[in-house]
């Protein structure tokens, strides 16, 4: 099934967002790369196949609904009560109680050949509002793939640090959300 010119939906009941963290500093062997997974997320998608640059995105991801799904490396394998533990983590520096919504709403949309594209447009989070790309490939059978990377510190956000520094999240956070585009 080949796209076509129309709106769509997206959400989590036939796509997935995640959030990839790294890891670094003198002890990173023993911290974990993340996958955090958006539970609560939708979209909106105008495609517009004769002028690509009509197409629009529209995405909030529920930031209370992340969940740490996994991580990899560290000295010991994540038990629950880490999860548990990032997952408070991650409210308190995300200001989640204060701002439950992460959002980004297209301003320009560049075909890459037949099935890319770049879409550029403002995300806000944690309250303040920057620039941002995603890069999108949409395929035959009607998927969307897309890709982001979310620099914290340009919103405001100061990466986890442990271990009095050794320990650091890395700056950029990288975004990968894969869904199925529902005619709406």
């Amino acid at each position: 099934m080949a796209i076509t010119s129309g709106k769509y939906e997206i959400g989590p009941a036939d796509g997935r967002l995640v959030l990839l963290t790294t890891r670094k500093g003198a002890a990173a062997a023993l911290g974990h790369d993340l996958t955090i997974e958006a539970k609560s997320w939708s979209g909106t998608v105008v495609v517009d196949t004769d002028d690509p640059s009509a197409s629009s995105v529209n995405v909030t991801i529920d930031t209370t609904s992340l969940e740490v799904l996994e991580g990899k490396g560290g000295a010991k394998p994540l038990s629950a009560g880490d999860k548990a533990k990032i997952k408070a983590s991650m409210d308190d520096t995300l200001k989640t109680k204060a701002n439950p919504e992460a959002t980004f709403v297209s301003s320009a949309v560049r075909a890459n050949g037949a099935n890319a594209a770049t879409i550029d447009g403002t995300l806000t989070l944690v309250g303040k509002s920057g620039p941002a790309s995603v890069s999108v490939t949409l395929a035959d059978n009607g998927r969307a793939s897309a890709k982001a990377t979310v620099v914290q510190t340009a919103f405001g956000i100061k990466p986890f640090s442990g271990m009095m520094g050794a320990l650091k999240l890395a700056d950029e956070v990288n975004i990968a959300l894969d869904a199925a585009l529902r005619p709406s």
